[in-house]
């Protein structure tokens, strides 16, 4: 149901710890649980849950230039990524996967490609 690419420009910085402590500040007040291992967070709730995994793989630059090239977006030379995958039936955490977006966004470190609709989240 979820599937985003937040390919992290290549002169921006940001760390899991970062991506971690922001997610449990927006989930704080929330129902939904946030768990951690790793290069990889969870959130869940109920009936749905939003796995967020790092990844620097080597192939990870080569997809983000042919993501570039094919699809117009500026993703040139992004190396490492987060991505957001989730199964939420109910969409209890169709905001939260909104929100969490839209901070990262917000940052002005990334480049956030819907690998759905294969464009950029925020057009």
């Amino acid at each position: 149901m979820y599937d985003t690419l937040i390919m992290l420009k290549p002169d921006a910085a940001f760390t899991v710890d970062e991506l971690h402590a922001l997610v449990v500040e927006m989930m704080e007040s929330g129902e939904a649980t946030v768990e951690r291992e790793g290069d990889h967070v969870r959130v869940t709730s109920e009936s749905g849950a939003l796995d967020i995994a790092w990844n620097n793989a080597a192939h990870v630059a080569e997809e983000s230039n042919e993501i570039a090239e094919r699809f117009n977006v500026p993703s040139q030379g992004c190396s490492s990524r987060f991505e957001i995958i989730g199964d939420d039936p109910d969409m209890d955490l169709f905001d939260d996967y909104l929100l969490i977006n839209e901070r990262l966004q917000g940052a002005g470190k990334f480049v956030i490609f819907d690998t759905q609709e294969c464009t950029l989240l925020f057009e």
